[in-house]
């Protein structure tokens, strides 16, 4: 079609014809969008034009290609299976490449080339490059991670081996897309300049190393790259950076022009997957962990955030971090000088970072969200950053989780396993970790800790602070220059013991927020009265989040997990429309007339309110037509209430700095800000009231998984083990890719964000989802580690599963596959599943490439056979 110049209006290429299709024919057509392209790109398409039937011929085979090499990424990370349950292996499909999409897939396995590494140390570390660069470039130009890593060691070099360690060349990986929010626009780099391709990461904290869990199943020597990735980023007061990339981390800095510039820190997404990637290391190599406790080879983020005093942090917890701008313009001209690693902590007096030891780095977050704990409410969020869930934003301050106290002590129980396997007598620490360590662990030695119900206001204000003010010295401690001193070996014995009676206070802790319907409580909201010197805890209603935090604890029993998930199953949380469950019930919310209403008498208590009124003056309340009180609409927060009454107590023969606490105490009463949580308890969207999240749902599947794996083998009655079957069958069968087209509201197969009341699913793939629903998958399948060995225990299988008619491919021997079978991968090693009647207990057969075979009787193979998975 002849084209013309448009001038001052929007430009469109878009093609249109009328089309007549009879009977049982098809037309077909395609639409291209080639943008991005140069002068030179366009005119060699504008040449490729005049012959159209070669250029349909060579995008078809393009699409081809590019379908064989997604479907080869795809089965890199194990996501092509074969079984008779179509759906399952479609949505294993699915989560798989959205998890790569998410996180990113190693490009050639294990196999990395030199000079991709040589970059990328050149990204971190210029003068490492250069120093090392004749020892580098007499490496093979491809060689195996570990054939790498052994070069390196010889060296002797600490941060030469720290970043090989961390190394991973993913690609793939682009920045998580939620659309709403500036930073947040994809950014999927496939090659560079050159056309090659491109290893390169960022993502959040969470989004990162959350895929990564799943990633690990595939490629589990690159566990230790993950585990040292996330220990090297985090801060050494106890947190992690917003975000994290190949070329090094980032965080937020103030933007006075920015709203969505908010400075401070994550809380649960630290515990929580660093638990997870270490609980699975401990079964993979479980000697990666406990051989390096005492080695020095770990280093800390410098993030220019320092947290406030415990003062500060009473008078206003949701305003506790200051930005260091000078540290900050510090570390960008270090980071200038050197590389990614001008970003790391400095220790005093030489240029080389501050280094740390495994049990250290392990040890700091626990502590510090230790001495955040208040009895009886939850790990206290005051780090200006919400948990996991950005529904509930609002709470980062005077929020009490219940969720991470649940996460805590999951950690502990593994840190308390690792420490026993280890072995070792004494663990070196630096002189700020132990003290802090000694001193909580006389605090919580108080046998008060264990009885949070029994205690008055005053006791949890006493007790909480006796933890605030030890972080606070260890905070002092480190914000100053930290030479790289002897560090004080600590007995071990100490540190189990803070352990148990650590875990002693979270499980009492967990205890009291059990629920008089069976559930549990999630977060609560801390109540803070300084001239008391007295601290009250407020109940939040009920959240699916702290349900499936519970079942993941380790405190309830099997019995006790089968109580829980029957009164999950007919509580409000239920959604019969969707057949499963809601983040949060929903519930009426007040008429816009109704709120922010208040009455004569309530002004006529508060005498400076009063005359204000008297004389018709409207800057703090404005009078309604039927004589009650609204305060004025530009009074959105307590922050603006406060610069109004600083304003006006100024002014001659004023009263009101004599009232200003009646009148907050007025203000708070009016509008319970205390209470608001965020667009969990006033929108109907995006994670709000009504809304299924199905991540959460998929996390709720897993812990169920998780807890039914367990009751089977620590030998639960059989009567429990069914009942908990039912549950994940039921929690399963919920799942959009268990539904219809019609019933889910979009494509079943693929992992979406959530699903209104009102309409289907919404905002559709790369959600957390995804990793959830692979781990589920290979939990279903059987597939397990445990002291190093890989066994296959499928004892949630259905039979539907298995399929009789012959596979399009033979099996691994050859031949083709007799009887029911599935066919699937582990960390790229085929399996095939089949269904013997006469067999009681799975019995493994390993089959070697120079055609040996080999016997593993229970399913279970020995840890030289499972090293070569």
């Amino acid at each position: 079609a002849p084209s013309r110049m448009l001038r001052a209006r929007r430009g469109a290429f878009f093609l249109g014809r009328d089309l007549e299709i009879d009977g049982q024919s098809t037309r077909e057509w395609m639409m291209v969008a080639d943008v991005g392209q140069s002068q030179s790109d366009v005119s060699r398409l504008v040449d490729s034009l005049d012959d159209p039937d070669e250029l349909l011929k060579a995008l078809s085979e393009d699409l081809e290609n590019n379908r064989r090499e997604l479907r080869r990424i795809v089965a890199s990370a194990d996501g092509i299976q074969d079984s008779g349950d179509r759906d399952n292996t479609l949505h294993h499909y699915q989560n798989t490449l959205c998890n790569i999409m998410r996180g990113g897939v190693p490009e050639s396995g294990y196999q990395i080339r030199r000079d991709d590494f040589i970059r990328h140390l050149e990204i971190h570390h210029r003068s490492l490059a250069v120093s090392h660069r004749a020892m580098l470039d007499g490496l093979p130009g491809t060689l195996l991670r570990n054939q790498l890593l052994d070069a390196l060691i010889e060296s002797g070099d600490r941060d030469l081996i720290r970043i090989a360690t961390e190394y991973v060349p993913l690609i793939l990986s682009r920045r998580h897309g939620d659309p709403s929010r500036p930073w947040n626009r994809f950014d999927i780099r496939v090659a560079d300049d050159q056309g090659r391709p491109l290893h390169h990461f960022e993502g959040n904290w969470r989004d990162i190393f959350q895929n990564w869990e799943a990633l690990a199943l595939s490629y589990p020597d690159f566990l230790d790259s993950f585990i040292t990735k996330f220990l090297n980023a985090s801060t050494i007061d106890g947190f992690n950076p917003y975000r994290i990339t190949s070329n090094g981390v980032d965080w937020e800095v103030p933007d006075e022009d920015d709203p969505w510039a908010s400075i401070g820190y994550w809380g649960d997404h630290q515990i929580v997957y660093l638990a997870r990637l270490l609980d699975l290391q401990f079964h993979i190599a479980p000697a990666s962990l406990t051989t390096g406790l005492n080695t020095p080879s770990h280093v800390f983020a410098d993030v220019p955030y320092r947290l406030r005093n415990w003062n500060d942090t009473l008078t206003d917890p949701r305003d506790t971090v200051s930005f260091d701008a000078a540290l900050h313009k510090e570390l960008m001209e270090r980071k200038e000088r050197i590389g990614a690693d001008g970003l790391l902590r400095k220790a005093d007096g030489v240029d080389e970072p501050l280094r740390a030891t495994l049990a250290e780095k392990l040890l700091i977050p626990a502590l510090v969200k230790l001495a955040n704990l208040v009895p009886g409410g939850g790990i206290w969020m005051n780090t200006q950053r919400p948990e996991w869930n950005d529904a509930n934003n609002a709470l980062a301050g005077c929020g009490l989780s219940v969720v991470t106290t649940s996460h805590l002590l999951h950690y502990f129980q593994l840190l308390n396993h690792l420490l026993d396997k280890a072995g070792n007598e004494e663990l070196d620490l630096s002189p700020a970790v132990a003290r802090l360590l000694s001193t909580l662990r006389k605090h919580f030695h108080d046998p008060r800790w264990e009885n949070p119900e029994a205690l008055s206001n005053v006791d949890r204000f006493e007790l909480t602070e006796r933890s605030g003010r030890a972080l606070e010295s260890y905070r002092d401690a480190v914000y100053q220059p930290l030479p790289q001193g002897s560090p004080h070996r600590r007995p071990v014995e100490e540190i189990v013991d803070l352990l148990q009676v650590a875990s002693a206070a979270l499980e009492a802790c967990l205890r009291s927020n059990a629920r008089e319907d069976g559930l549990w409580h999630s977060y609560n909201v801390l109540e803070i009265n300084r001239d008391t010197e007295s601290m009250s805890i407020r109940r939040l209603p009920l959240m699916l989040e702290g349900q499936v935090a519970i079942l993941d604890s380790g405190l309830l029993t099997a019995g006790q997990s089968v109580h829980l998930l029957e009164a999950l199953r007919h509580s409000p949380l239920r959604s019969e429309r969707h057949r499963t469950y809601l983040l949060y019930p929903d519930k009426p919310t007040a008429g816009f007339l109704e709120t922010n209403r208040v009455s004569p008498a309530a002004i006529q208590a508060i005498p400076s309110l009063a005359a204000l009124a008297e004389a018709g003056d409207e800057r703090i309340l404005q009078r309604d037509p039927d004589g009650d009180f609204r305060f004025h609409p530009s009074l959105i927060n307590h922050y603006a209430l406060g610069d109004l009454l600083d304003q006006l107590s100024k002014e001659p023969a004023s009263s009101l700095q004599a009232d200003r606490s009646a009148i907050e105490s007025l203000y708070e009463d009016t509008f319970q800000h205390h209470l608001f949580t965020g667009r969990s308890g006033s929108m109907f969207g995006y994670e709000g009231l009504g809304c299924v999240y199905w991540h959460m749902v998929s996390k709720l599947l897993l812990a169920v998984q998780r807890v039914t794996t367990r009751a089977m083998e620590d030998g639960s009655p059989n009567e429990t083990i069914s009942k908990l079957i039912d549950a994940f069958l039921d929690t399963q069968s919920g799942l959009g890719y268990r539904k219809t087209p019609r019933d889910y509201g979009a494509f079943p197969a693929e992992p979406y964000s959530h699903s209104p009341g009102h309409a289907g699913a919404k905002q559709p793939g790369l959600t957390g989802q995804a990793k959830e629903g692979i781990l589920c998958r290979f939990g279903e399948l059987g597939v397990r580690f445990e002291n190093g060995c890989l066994s296959f225990r499928p004892r949630l299988l259905r039979s539907a599963e298995f399929q009789s008619q012959a596979p399009t491919h033979p099996g691994r021997n050859g031949s083709t596959p007799e009887g029911n079978w599935i066919d699937f991968t582990v960390a790229g090693t085929p399996v095939h599943y089949r269904a013997d009647p006469d067999l009681h207990e799975p019995t493994a057969r390993v089959h070697y490439k120079d055609g040996r075979t080999e016997e593993a009787p229970d399913g279970k193979l020995e840890p030289s056979v499972t090293r070569l998975v």
